[in-house]
C-alpha cells in the first residue's frame, strides 16, 4: 500500500499496512533517509517505545539527516571513548533522543535502526563538534609535539639571553593572562625525547600516551579536556620550558633477594628555565636552577607490612622520566624562577 503523509512528514514506501506501523510524532521531523519499514512508533516522548524499523541508509546518513533537520547532536561525556563512538544523543525543543549509529543488517540486507526518547539525558552533554575534535586528538597532538620538540634545539642555538625578559609578554601572547601559571613544558619528557627522556613529564594530561587501548576505556570528558589543552598549547606563542642539564642519582636501601622492598631513589637535578617566543624563534630570557629530590617517601607512598606487622614503605621513583606530579620540588622552583623572569608569570 502506498501512503502519502502530510507536508513536512516523511514519505515511506514498502511499509506494512497496519496503521500502527507508520512514522509518528516528532520522529517525522527527523527526515530519516532510506526507511523501508517501521516496526513500531510511540509518539509519547516519555515512553521507552520510541521508533524502530529498517533502512537502506547508514548510521552516518541518519546523523546528517537529523542534524540538517535542526537537531543538536552530542555525546555522553560520562561514558568511555569506546562507547561514545556509537552512542549518539540529539535534542530539540527540550526533548532528547538516543540511538546507536552502528546499524546492524537484517536478513533482507536492510539495516535495523531504533530511536528512543531520553528525557534529561545525558547529564554531561558533549557537543558533537567537541566529539569530532576528540577524534582528531592524536593527529593534532602530533603536530603540537613536533612544534614543541624543536624548542630544545632553539635553546642550544641561543645560549645567551637575559635573566629577566625585557618585553611585556602579554602584548605578544594575550592568552598568558589566563593560563600563564598552568603551562610548563619539560623538553626532556618522554613525549618529546622518546623512551630516553630524562626529565619530568609535564605534558602528561594532554600529550601523555600512544596507548590506544587505554584511550578506548578513558572517560570521554577527560579526553575532551585533554583535547582543549592541546588547542591551548597550539595557540600559544610564548611558552615557558624546563630543560634538565644534569641529574645525579643516589640510591638507598637496595633490596636483597627475599627482602621486603624498601627502595628510595634520590638525586640532585640541575636545570634551565627559559621563556621562548615560538613564533619568532627567540629565547626571551633564561636562568639556571638546581634542587635535590625529596629525601623521604611522600605521605601517599604505597606500603607493605612485614612479618612483625610493621609497615615498610615502598617508593619507586623513576630516574629516566621524573614526573612533576611526584617530585614537586622541580616544578615549584621552576615556577618561582618564572615569576622572577616576567611579571606575566607572577600574577
Amino acid at each position: 500500500m502506498r501512503r502519502t503523509l502530510a507536508a513536512g512528514m516523511l514519505a515511506f514506501t514498502g511499509l506494512a499496512g497496519c496503521k500502527n506501523h507508520s512514522v509518528c510524532g516528532a520522529y517525522a521531523t527527523m527526515n530519516l533517509p532510506g526507511v523501508t519499514k517501521i516496526d513500531s512508533c510511540d509518539a509519547n516522548p516519555t515512553s521507552e517505545g520510541g521508533l524502530g524499523g529498517e533502512t537502506t541508509a547508514s548510521g552516518e546518513d541518519f546523523m546528517k539527516a537529523i542534524a540538517s533537520s535542526g537537531y543538536e547532536l552530542g555525546r555522553n561525556g560520562d561514558t568511555t571513548f569506546g562507547n561514545a563512538r556509537t552512542m549518539l544523543y540529539f535534542r530539540k525543543a527540550g526533548q532528547t533522543y538516543f540511538m546507536f549509529t552502528d546499524l546492524k543488517p537484517r536478513g533482507n540486507g536492510n539495516n535495523y535502526f531504533s530511536i528512543i526518547p531520553k528525557p534529561g539525558e545525558p547529564k554531561n552533554w558533549l557537543p558533537e563538534a567537541a566529539w569530532q575534535k576528540v577524534l582528531a586528538r592524536r593527529a593534532d597532538q602530533k603536530v603540537v609535539l613536533e612544534r614543541v620538540s624543536k624548542l630544545g634545539e632553539l635553546l642550544k642555538s641561543n645560549p645567551k639571553a637575559p635573566a629577566i625578559c625585557a618585553e611585556a609578554l602579554e602584548s605578544l601572547d594575550p592568552d598568558l593572562t589566563k593560563s600563564a601559571k598552568n603551562v610548563l613544558v619539560n623538553l626532556d619528557s618522554r613525549e618529546l625525547r622518546g623512551k630516553d627522556g630524562r626529565g619530568p613529564a609535564t605534558l602528561r594530561d594532554s600529550l601523555a600516551t600512544d596507548d590506544e587501548s587505554a584511550e578506548y576505556g578513558a572517560k570521554l570528558s577527560v579526553l575532551a579536556a585533554a583535547r582543549e589543552e592541546i588547542d591551548r598549547l597550539a595557540a600559544r606563542r610564548i611558552l615557558p620550558v624546563v630543560s634538565i642539564t644534569d641529574y645525579v642519582v643516589a640510591s638507598q636501601g637496595t633490596p636483597k633477594p627475599g627482602d621486603l622492598i624498601h627502595f628510595v631513589s634520590l638525586g640532585a637535578a640541575k636545570f634551565e628555565v627559559a621563556i621562548v617566543d615560538i613564533k619568532e624563534g627567540r629565547v626571551l630570557c633564561r636562568t639556571k636552577a638546581e634542587t635535590e629530590t625529596a629525601k623521604t617517601p611522600p605521605k601517599n607512598a604505597p606500603t607493605l607490612k612485614g612479618k612483625d606487622g610493621k609497615e615498610v614503605a615502598i617508593w619507586l621513583e623513576t630516574v629516566t622520566d621524573k614526573d612533576l606530579s611526584v617530585d614537586q620540588k622541580i616544578s615549584v622552583l621552576a615556577r618561582a624562577q618564572l615569576a622572577k623572569m616576567s611579571m606575566a608569570f607572577a600574577k
